[in-house]
Formats: C-alpha cells, sequence, structure tokens
C-alpha cells in the first residue's frame, strides 16, 4: 500500500495542496467599496469584506437590527474563495470563531465576531467558481455599530 501511494505521488498523480494566497491576492479578490455601494443594499456595512463577484441576491433582513443577507456567484475557485474569507474577515478585525467543512469537500461554513457582532459565511463549490451565501448581523443599525 505505501508503495502504491509513494509511487502516485511520484507520479504526480496526487494533487499538490494550492500556493495560500499572498496579501495582494486577497486585495485583489476584494469587492470594491464602489461596488458595494452598488451591489449591496442600503445601510450595508461596507467595512465587512465581500470577495468579489457577481451579486445574485441581496437583501435586508432587518434594517433596525443590522441584519443583511446576500449571496454572489465568483469565478475565484471554490478553495481561494474560503481561503479568501478565512483570512480577510480577521484582517477586518473579525474573530473566526468555527469553520465547519461539508464530507463532500466542497462546501465550508464559517462564523465569524467581532464584538456584538455575527457573519455566517457559506462557500459552496460551482463550475468554474464558487457560490458565496453570507449573512451579517451587528444586532444594531451599522450607523449605531460601525
Amino acid at each position: 500500500m505505501v508503495i502504491v501511494a509513494l509511487t502516485l505521488a511520484v507520479s504526480g498523480c496526487v494533487a499538490e495542496a494550492p500556493e495560500p494566497l499572498t496579501l495582494d491576492q486577497i486585495r485583489d479578490m476584494s469587492m470594491s467599496t464602489e461596488q458595494k455601494q452598488l451591489d449591496m443594499p442600503e445601510g450595508f456595512p461596507l467595512q465587512v469584506p465581500v470577495i468579489e463577484g457577481e451579486v445574485v441576491v441581496a437583501s435586508v433582513y432587518d434594517q433596525g437590527n443590522g441584519v443583511w443577507l446576500y449571496d454572489l456567484r465568483t469565478e475565484h475557485a471554490w478553495a481561494s474563495a474560503a481561503e479568501w474569507y478565512r483570512r480577510m474577515y480577521p484582517i477586518a478585525n473579525w474573530e473566526l470563531l468555527s469553520e465547519v467543512p461539508m464530507s463532500n469537500g466542497e462546501v465550508i461554513t464559517l462564523e465569524f465576531a467581532k464584538g456584538d457582532a455575527r457573519s455566517t459565511v457559506v462557500v459552496r463549490y460551482e463550475d468554474g467558481g464558487a457560490l458565496v451565501e453570507a449573512s451579517v448581523a451587528l444586532g444594531a443599525p451599522a450607523s449605531d455599530t460601525f
């Protein structure tokens, strides 16, 4: 068994882990403030990290408590999109509370906190990229918290 695994690895049949994203790549993959203002609902906290992509749906779930939802498609590979969220939220001073990969390896759920604020990001594999489903709950209007 060891010989087979070693042979596969040496022959290049085993996929190598992708290189980690650089800080420049992370910056370049970020949705711009201008794009957030166009694509996200009124009042969406612009400081919340969002990967670049096509916003499929974005809505205010509860304006008074600062709850927004969005789904977007990104052309970035699933693993890169998951890594981007895993690393970008802490850069924006959010704490990663949990990371739950699904058994199929094509979905990951990330939960973050920043004070009383919470955000859940689900990254799903899609052909040609990833689907991101996210919620941001500040617990108060954005003007009161950010």
